[in-house]
């Protein structure tokens, strides 16, 4: 999923990479790219593109949910809703047709709201199994991001309501 989505990067581009660990596997592939601005409040995805790039980075900094290693509250918040950027790539916990893309927990859903209205394209790099799993707090419908990428077949009720919306799917 990770190597599907850098084919959508584009050099001198701003991107947000959200929190997780799909997330982070398309942080550890950026070092073909030199002039990316990398915007991100997961602290793993930061290490990835500060350790193997020499692109920008900027963290947005906030209080520390040590379960995921990511920066969540209110001045996380903050900074990211200065913030716009080409495209933002970020991952859920679920994704449901009818509650569209979930997380089990809040703190990052005021992120992922702010960072889907503040990107030109968003993009959902979500595997397989997530369209299985259910959630408690709904983010935001599917109709409203771009590209989905998933790493393996999905239930034909999904592929067709994203082509009912307009929304890309790719395959890794």
């Amino acid at each position: 999923i990770g190597a599907a989505a850098v084919d959508l990067v584009k050099e001198g581009e701003s991107i947000y990479i959200g929190a997780g660990t799909t997330t982070r596997e398309l942080a550890a592939r950026l070092g073909g790219f030199h002039h990316l601005t990398v915007l991100t409040n997961d602290i793993g995805v930061a290490y990835e593109i500060a350790s193997n790039t020499d692109n920008s980075l900027i963290v947005a900094g906030g209080s520390l949910k040590k379960s995921s290693v990511t920066l969540v509250g209110f001045f996380t918040e903050q900074m990211l809703q200065e913030l716009h950027v080409d495209m933002a790539f970020m991952a859920v916990d679920a994704v449901d047709i009818y509650a569209g893309f979930v997380d089990y927990s809040t703190d990052e859903a005021l992120i992922k709201r702010t960072m889907l209205k503040n990107s030109g394209k968003c993009v959902m790099l979500v595997d397989h199994s997530k369209f299985q799993n259910h959630a408690f707090m709904s983010i935001f419908p599917l109709s409203d991001v771009d590209i989905v990428i998933t790493s393996d077949d999905i239930d034909d009720s999904f592929k067709r309501h994203f082509e009912a919306e307009g929304i890309q799917l790719i395959f890794a």
